[in-house]
């Protein structure tokens, strides 16, 4: 697996970033479409720094998993994923559209501090540095 050059992140609350990262969440709803070249490319998943108890509710009944704010990183790259398509129509329980990103290959990350934005936004250098790091370890590692 290679990154691009130049790694775009996506910022989610939490706790549906950690489900991107742990519950195979593929789908991420947004109201807008990614831009055509990110399409089979990964992206970083970013947790933002906002927590949605409504979330983390509807995660535990559909899915049982529990998610706090004091068990999820925030302010931090998670994982990357690779985005394969964007869908307006989906049957899976993650969609609710009316865009969902779809997302596939998931790489966990351990958390890497950075600040967040708005949209698809460019991953800092020092915290790509980070990311290709621990890619880096996870390919050299003994198995």
């Amino acid at each position: 697996m290679t990154l691009p050059p130049r790694l775009l992140a996506l910022t989610l609350q939490q706790p549906w970033a950690a489900a991107v990262r742990d519950l195979d969440k593929c789908v991420e709803n947004r109201a807008w479409r990614p831009p055509a070249h990110v399409l089979g490319q990964y992206i970083a998943i970013h947790a933002g720094k906002t927590f949605d108890e409504r979330g983390a509710q509807w995660i535990a009944a559909h899915f049982g998993a529990s998610y706090s704010p004091g068990n999820t990183a925030t302010g931090a790259l998670v994982a990357l994923a690779r985005l394969s398509e964007v869908t307006s129509s989906r049957s899976d329980p993650w969609f609710f559209g009316p865009y969902g990103w779809v997302f596939d290959n998931v790489i966990p990350l351990e958390p890497v501090l950075c600040r967040g934005a708005r949209h698809l936004w460019r991953v800092p250098d020092a915290a790509y540095a980070q990311v290709t790091e621990q890619l880096l370890k996870r390919v050299s590692a003994p198995k």
